[in-house]
């Protein structure tokens, strides 16, 4: 993977300021007692480096396919082999399977330790920033920090990179190369005769030590560095900036729920902020692989096509004119905008396992941060919790099993996280075409309901079509009744069960109402039930001509008695 691609490891951000003019209020004791940003001292790094080089590595090998397209599309001249992204892909998979997706990613696990390099350098310079400097705005002090580390990290991924996409075009340098006489390292590989004998990489390391020595390993250095400084300073500002602006929708939707502003940076609600991250590192990936996609395309020319720096500016104004600010524009966006996605939820994964025991209590999940002042809605949610609300469903066309199991849920309570087996917290629930109840095949004749009134010959095995017949809502009650269950409080639940036969009810229930029941199964619908364009459209079988029914109607003449023969009779010809 490029290194223009392989984002940096993001810590978690820091505290904003809390909200509001005048002087910063004092930090309440839930602040201070809780964790909001995790730092290193609060890491067990034996736990949280291999985490972290196990979740990097997944995400390279995920997303490599995507810098494979990208390489190859920045190396072509203009549109000679592959028309845009897709075909890329498709072309690839087709002529070369889809191995030369992964041609050259074990070279780039050097990598992963450029990262942990890049982290070390770039918290190291943001602590000498903050504490020493002074400087205080976060996205300059990122910003800063990150140009300075790259250059740390180019000391490795820029050797590596030069071999992996060496092999990435290895199997038509000339179409990627930019001309027959740049293709040297291509024929040293071809006349080493050590085809079948080493492998791939090693073969290529040797071709570009023997052509260009040691100093082939970091040809475009400097241009590396000129791509990968402004491209880290522009993402570090655009993901603080990105981070500021999700904070402020926070807190004036903190505020709309509270009914004021809030004090305090704990106040503000914090339960998404895994995913304020998460869309705020993909809008800064997108944000660096637009404005940096020039200098890509000098840096990758620059390493493969083995020109100088003059004579590659030359050719990509010649040859590429206004398409070096979007070749290859789309798949690195791409890439970079899942990269940096993923990279913040597996950073900030990993470092919330691997805090240590005595910090674990005071580490704040950052699903549902702080303790909050409860708002309107929360109060609503609370009253509906506690609060008997009516529900109502339609029986019309449903089984009579499944809608029991359904109501009985509800008026039991089960639905509510507050339920428990000895509280009755259930709702009311109002079932209307009790009498259009369904029940499967003959299961209206072969169902017996057992009745026995503990007197002389009182005993009975009714079957389920004289019930509904007697009683139109009685199955219903029945199969509710029974799916309760064998408790003492199914008596006091089942009073809140409503049931008419039809769709009439009651004006004091139809007030009560306040929310509708999806229904356990799809109503079916008769042939005759279906309009003239939904036949039209419905699938056939077999196409009959249109004089079908004609034909099929039209009168034949009477072939007459059949007579049996006897044996050595003729039958008469008919004339």
């Amino acid at each position: 993977m490029s290194s223009s691609d392989a984002e940096p490891l993001v810590e978690a951000p820091p505290i904003i300021q809390p909200v509001g003019s005048g002087a910063i209020p004092q930090i309440d004791k839930l602040q201070k007692e809780k964790l909001l940003v995790i730092q290193w001292e609060h890491l067990n790094l034996y736990k949280f480096y291999p985490l972290a080089l196990a979740s990097s590595w997944t995400i390279r090998c995920l997303l490599y396919p995507m810098s494979v397209v990208k390489s190859r599309l920045q190396l072509q001249r203009q549109n000679n082999v592959y028309r845009g992204m897709r075909h890329a892909f498709v072309e690839i998979v087709r002529t070369e399977g889809v191995s030369a997706l992964y041609r050259g990613f074990w070279m780039t696990l050097p990598q992963l330790s450029a990262s942990f390099l890049y982290s070390s350098t770039y918290e190291r310079v943001r602590d000498l920033l903050q504490v020493h400097i002074g400087i205080k705005n976060h996205s300059v002090v990122s910003a800063l920090a990150g140009g300075i580390a790259s250059p740390c990290a180019q000391l490795i991924f820029v050797p590596t990179d030069i071999v992996a996409q060496h092999m990435m075009v290895h199997n038509n340098p000339e179409a990627f190369g930019g001309g027959s006489k740049n293709v040297t390292v291509a024929d040293a590989i071809r006349k080493d005769g050590l085809e079948g004998k080493r492998t791939l990489g090693l073969r290529v390391i040797r071709a570009v030590y023997k052509v260009d020595g040691l100093k082939g390993f970091y040809r475009g250095f400097m241009s590396a560095i000129m791509l990968y400084m402004p491209s880290t300073m522009v993402f570090w500002s655009t993901y603080y900036y990105s981070l500021s602006v999700f904070r402020k929708i926070r807190t004036k939707v903190t505020e709309l729920e509270m009914g004021h502003k809030p004090l305090t940076a704990s106040e503000v609600d914090d339960r998404n902020l895994f995913l304020d991250q998460a869309v705020s590192g993909s809008v800064a990936g997108v944000a660096s692989a637009m404005v940096t996609n020039p200098l890509e395309m000098l840096r990758i020319r620059l390493q493969v096509h083995r020109t100088t720096y003059r004579e590659t500016v030359s050719r990509l104004f010649k040859y590429e004119g206004t398409n070096v600010f979007t070749k290859g524009l789309a798949p690195r966006m791409l890439n970079n905008a899942l990269y940096s996605c993923l990279v913040m939820l597996a950073y900030e994964s990993v470092k919330r396992f691997s805090v240590l025991p005595e910090f674990k209590q005071k580490v704040v999940c950052q699903m549902s941060v702080g303790k909050r002042a409860v708002s309107r809605f929360d109060r609503v949610n609370q009253w509906l919790q506690f609060a008997r609300q009516w529900h109502v469903i339609d029986a019309n066309q449903q089984d009579a099993r499944k809608i029991g199991e359904k109501v009985a849920r509800h008026l039991a309570g089960r639905h509510k996280p507050i339920w428990h087996p000895e509280t009755d917290c259930g709702d009311h629930v109002v079932i209307t075409n009790c009498s259009q109840v369904a029940m499967h095949g003959f299961d209206w004749k072969h169902t017996l309901y057992h009745f026995n009134k503990e007197y002389p010959r009182s005993k009975a095995d009714i079957p389920a079509w004289q019930i509904h017949e007697y009683d139109p809502c009685r199955i219903v009650f029945l199969a509710v009744y029974k799916a309760l269950g064998n408790s003492i409080l199914r008596r006091r639940q089942v009073q809140r069960l409503h049931l008419f036969p039809d769709e009439d009810m009651p004006k004091f229930v139809q007030k009560n109402i306040a929310n509708q029941l999806a229904p356990v199964q799809e109503i079916v619908r008769r042939s005759d039930q279906y309009t003239a364009e939904e036949r039209a459209a419905f699938p056939r079988i077999v196409r009959y001509p249109e004089s079908h029914v004609v034909d099929w109607e039209r009168s034949f003449s009477n072939p007459g008695r059949h007579v049996k023969l006897a044996p050595g009779q003729k039958a008469e010809s008919k004339k």
